[in-house]
């Protein structure tokens, strides 16, 4: 069972996540192609081009050996999931589209499709889809496109970012790298936005 945030990306990345999920699971050890194609629901075609270009993607973090019927993946021992959700993270317009607006409150359309270099109608379709997340996992949310803005309960938006910045990320890490310089008035900004606390008397922690 993946991550409730998992149903924001694309069904391809989703796809893949579930493949790269049931490899994790079985590493070191020869697994038949038809194993992987139940676990994922793919054609062997299919299967065959994202392990491909699994290969290609990540060749960084792992190489699968792909023969006729048989894969091997060759998992390192601090690999994980959240690495493949951080990556993917930067690939999903829905997840990028949701942090702009974290941190640009009340951004036009505009704003947005210029920032993204997206049309109009992608726009849309993006809105729609993070609404449709919405309605399953934090029913009393919605999003807004003018002004770009997420409707809902106070408490509830700081559970749903919470969630999003946790996700892909080890708990100690800065997920926000292009901020690093601005702690700790970045972090007290975020954990305003995140907290339901007015005062903070805790020590600012420097991420790694």
């Amino acid at each position: 069972m993946g991550h409730p945030i998992e149903q924001l990306f694309s069904n391809s990345q989703q796809r893949q996540l579930v493949i790269l999920r049931y490899l994790l699971k079985h590493p070191n050890r020869p697994l038949n192609l038809q194993d992987i194609k139940s676990c994922a629901d793919r054609s062997t075609p299919s299967l065959i081009t994202y392990l491909t270009e699994f290969k290609h993607k990540f060749s960084e973090l792992f190489n699968p050996q792909l023969t006729t019927n048989i894969v091997i993946f060759k998992n390192p021992s601090n690999l994980s999931m959240d690495r493949f959700y951080y990556l993917f993270k930067k690939e999903s317009l829905n997840l990028l589209l949701l942090e702009y607006i974290f941190h640009h409150e009340d951004c036009s359309r505009k704003t947005i499709c210029d920032q993204f270099f997206i049309s109009r109608s992608t726009f849309y379709r993006a809105v729609h889809s993070i609404n449709l997340f919405f309605e399953e996992y934090f029913p009393t949310l919605s999003l807004e496109s003018s002004p770009c803005q997420i409707k809902g309960s106070e408490k509830i938006i700081r559970q749903f970012y919470y969630t999003y910045f946790s996700f892909g990320h080890a708990i100690f890490k800065w997920p926000l790298k292009n901020l690093r310089h601005q702690l700790p008035t970045v972090y007290s900004g975020i954990c305003l936005k995140l907290f339901p606390f007015s005062v903070y008397t805790t020590t600012i922690p420097i991420f790694n």
